[in-house]
Parts: C-alpha cells; sequence; structure tokens
C-alpha cells in the first residue's frame, strides 16, 4: 500500500523534473527512473547527508555534497521538512559498488510523498552543490540545472567566497578543498598517459585539468572517443577536488564532472571534417 501511494504521484512528480536532453536518450532525469527499493517515515537526521527511516535504515543522499559551514544549517532544516513525513528512497541497484558509500550507508535518491525530490530542493536553496564519483552519477545532469537557478539568483553557498564558482584567480591557493570552477582553455597537451588542460599561459602556475587519456572513452561523442583538443578556447566547468601539480588542478575522471556553459551543457562536437 505505502509503494503504491508512490506509484500514484510518480506521473504528476515527473511533470515538474527536468526533461531530457535531446543528445543524451539514456539519462535518467529523476529519481522515477531509479528503482523505489524503501518507502518509510523519517525518523531523525543523523547527519546532514543522512537520513533515517522507522525501520532503522539509514539512507545517504546521493549526488549532493554539504559545505562544512552549513552542515547545521541543513540539518535543521532537513529536520524541519522530513521528520515525520513519508519518503520514498529510489537507487541504482544494478551495480553494487553504487548501492553504498564509505561509512556503509545505503546511498539513495529521496522523493516526500507529496512530490518533493530533496536532493534538488538543497541545491536549488544554494544549501548544497551538486556531487558525484565514478559510481555514483546517475542524477546529476539534470541537478546541475536546479544549481545553475541557486547561483544565478546567488542564494546560499554561491555568496561565500569560500565556496562559490572560482575563475583562474580566485582558484589560487585552494588546495585540498572541493570546488567548482569555469574558465577558457587556452592550450591542450597530450603525453603519452596523460591530457593537460590549461586555463593560462603558465602551466607551472595556473590552474588545470588533468586527465587519463584512457578517460577519453567515456565521453563517446558522436561515436568518437573525445579528443580534449576540441575544447580549445572554448568555456567549461569543472569540480572535484583540487590538488597541487606545478599549479592548482583537478582530475578528470568521467563525463559528469564536466559542464558547457556555452551550449547549455550539450557536449562540444567535432567537426564536420573531424579526423583523430
Amino acid at each position: 500500500m505505502r509503494r503504491y501511494a508512490f506509484i500514484l504521484f510518480a506521473a504528476f512528480a515527473l511533470a515538474f523534473l527536468p526533461a531530457r536532453h535531446a543528445f543524451a536518450q539514456f539519462i535518467q532525469t529523476s529519481p522515477l527512473d531509479l528503482k523505489l527499493i524503501a518507502v518509510g517515515t523519517v525518523v531523525d537526521v543523523p547527519r546532514e547527508n543522512l537520513i533515517k527511516i522507522d525501520n532503522g535504515a539509514v539512507y545517504h543522499l546521493e549526488n549532493v555534497r554539504i559545505p562544512v559551514n552549513y552542515f547545521p544549517v541543513v540539518i535543521e532544516y532537513l529536520k524541519k521538512e522530513l521528520v515525520g513525513k513519508k519518503v520514498g528512497i529510489y537507487a541504482d541497484e544494478n551495480d553494487y559498488a553504487k548501492q553504498f558509500d564509505d561509512g556503509a550507508h545505503k546511498l539513495g535518491h529521496v522523493l516526500t510523498i507529496d512530490g518533493t525530490w530533496v536532493q534538488a530542493d538543497l541545491v536549488s536553496q544554494g544549501l548544497a552543490w551538486v556531487d558525484s564519483s565514478i559510481d555514483s552519477r546517475d542524477l546529476v545532469e539534470p541537478l546541475y540545472k536546479y544549481e545553475d537557478a541557486a547561483r544565478k539568483k546567488k542564494l546560499g553557498l554561491w555568496t561565500d567566497p569560500q565556496y562559490m564558482m572560482k575563475d583562474s584567480q580566485t582558484i589560487q591557493n585552494t588546495y585540498g578543498s572541493f570546488q567548482v570552477f569555469q574558465g577558457t582553455v587556452r592550450s591542450v597537451a597530450v603525453s603519452k598517459d596523460y591530457i593537460f588542460i590549461n586555463f593560462g599561459d603558465n602551466y607551472k602556475k595556473d590552474f588545470s585539468i588533468v586527465m587519463k587519456r584512457d578517460v577519453c572513452r567515456l565521453f563517446n561523442i558522436m561515436n568518437h572517443n573525445l579528443d580534449p583538443r576540441i575544447w580549445q578556447n572554448r568555456i567549461i566547468r569543472i569540480r572535484g577536488w583540487v590538488e597541487r601539480h606545478n599549479g592548482p588542478m583537478i582530475r578528470l575522471n568521467y563525463p559528469e564532472q564536466v559542464e558547457y556553459p556555452e551550449t547549455g551543457n550539450v557536449p562540444y562536437q567535432p567537426p564536420p571534417n573531424y579526423r583523430r
């Protein structure tokens, strides 16, 4: 009976969630594209990214990252909005690695009985970044729409210099932190095993993206593996942990880390005469 209630509102909720991109037929666009694995009433919010339901199970809010300074605010908000409310937990159970976080909590997307997607709610208010990993990236692209809206409205973390989107100047000295960076690609250097995507004239101090060459096959743009040289002079956005490699650097491990602001997130396509 509890699961049936979620089926009843599914069609209604789906109408208000982002539509699929025409270029990506198989991208999930809402929690309803995943499997409903549990239904229960929220009884506690143990941490900023965890909820506990009445059967004792604890679930990790997948695909969002809460800034440290926002932990108390988010915990208070989630308790106010969710405790005592019935929710459905949606997850991808086809891959075991996607099911649990490092603390052995099940990963999942949360929909309330009134159709609120909890992750989208947090992101749309600037209370969380969109986040992912190579094993957990099912609903990243639709969540970016909510993040874009919050950033344009300058809500929450998007007004905080510590957390707001960085450029080539403000990314300096952010080593060891999670950041969202946007800039224009100035050059691309290809070596035997690695590709270096540079955003300044001095690779020894300016920001860069580093990716292994075999990551290119994960992009598969128009039946071609990615050649990052098509990003030359393009604006791209990336998120991840900032490391020191000469200057600040973020590792690119999978396609969902990258956004394309100039084209509404449609990946850059090779020109008609493209040759590898």
